[in-house]
């Protein structure tokens, strides 16, 4: 039995609360020089970074007070309405050399966001269902294949790698805390390689990107354009950082400063103080999440939950990492802070679940329970 509700992890809160606000700041500051000289606006960017901004706290508040059992529940719906939007998303105008977006003028969003959302739900409501059969082969891999290789395979024609990346290291990560054999997850894990390898160095996705980054790993000086840049800005903002709005590296000289590199912008100008904060505030968020999970009445709450930190977790670390000079860049943005509507607004759906599971929580933590409810 599911308790009394109860009031919500207000230290999530008001984490997510705080990173919103430096990404709003951010986002202005990094994209006003870009959007005035192709916009007219200074304030382009950070108009509809507004707009987004108060759907997306909408949207937490509102998934907040959504009883995360009754959501379960609707993992096919959600999984099956997700993946017809990533077949409709192939038809649409291609922007910057891939087809991510579906726009309705002023509005738009990416589908794999959705689908993101979804398969954590999917995942939480199966691994609940087969908990009894966990260990057994079949009992995994014929509902979960199927939905791995249509979902990543159709966000693979947009083409989207970093994406697949991110749900693929968080679904094995899930897998294993489930319990599920290791010869499937070797299976699962063999099949990314390979579909990662043909990607690159068959279909050529990315290859270049990724054979700098490579070079670049014995001799720095090779490394890619905008990768140097990023490390030059987050090297020059030393301890305090130039100041807002005095970074030098958004002056057209480092490319994404206000969504794949926010974070270099963001060093630059605040400095290693500004920088410690931000990775601070996002550990606490994944210690709240993982604190939400163990201590879940139940096991979708502790699978939702488990999965909903991960996604934004590996997220997030991929996207430092990127701007660290430590993996190729893929192009994902840093939760809560990028600019991007979609991305933004489901990760606060998101959170506000995992809020919702936080109104459930108990003492006794789930992972050392002799029962299941």
């Amino acid at each position: 039995m599911i308790s009394r509700p109860r009031d919500v992890d207000k230290l999530l809160i008001i984490v997510v609360g705080l990173l919103l606000l430096i990404g709003t700041v951010v986002v202005y500051s990094a994209s006003a020089m870009f959007a005035g000289s192709r916009f007219g606006s200074d304030t382009f960017f950070f108009q509809r970074q507004l707009i987004w901004l108060g759907l997306s706290v909408a949207a937490l508040f509102i998934t907040m007070r959504v009883n995360y059992r009754a959501l379960c529940k609707l993992a096919w719906p959600l999984l099956i309405i997700s993946m017809i939007l990533l077949v409709v998303v192939l038809f649409t105008r291609e922007v910057n050399g891939a087809k991510r977006w579906i726009s309705f003028g002023f509005f738009g969003f990416q589908p794999s966001e959705i689908f993101k959302f979804s398969l954590i739900v999917f995942l939480a409501a199966m691994l609940s269902a087969k908990r009894e059969k966990i260990t057994q082969m079949s009992s995994v891999i014929f509902p979960l294949l199927p939905v791995i290789m249509v979902g990543f395979g159709l966000i693979l024609l947009q083409p989207n790698l970093g994406t697949v990346l991110v749900l693929a290291a968080s679904t094995f990560i899930l897998l294993f805390i489930a319990g599920v054999r290791k010869r499937l997850l070797a299976v699962l894990v063999g099949g990314m390689a390979s579909v990662s390898f043909l990607m690159v160095y068959v279909i050529g996705y990315k290859r270049a990107r990724v054979d700098t980054f490579l070079e670049s790993v014995s001799d720095p000086l090779l490394a890619s354009y905008q990768v140097k840049q990023s490390i030059l800005a987050i090297g020059s903002g030393g301890l305090f950082g130039k100041g807002l709005g005095r970074g030098s590296a958004k002056l057209f000289y480092l490319p994404a400063p206000h969504t794949d590199f926010i974070f270099a912008t963001l060093a630059e100008e605040g400095g290693f103080i500004v920088a410690t904060l931000v990775l601070i505030l996002i550990g606490i968020l994944v210690w709240r999440g993982i604190n939400i999970a163990i201590h879940s009445p139940d096991l979708p709450g502790f699978y939702l939950a488990t999965g909903i930190t991960l996604v934004v977790f590996c997220q997030a670390m991929t996207n430092l990492m990127v701007a660290t000079a430590m993996i190729p860049a893929t192009g994902l943005p840093l939760p809560f802070l990028s600019y991007g509507g979609s991305s933004m607004l489901i990760t606060c759906a998101a959170i506000g679940i995992l809020l919702n599971i936080s109104r459930y929580t108990v003492e006794t933590p789930q992972l050392f329970k002799s029962r299941v409810n």
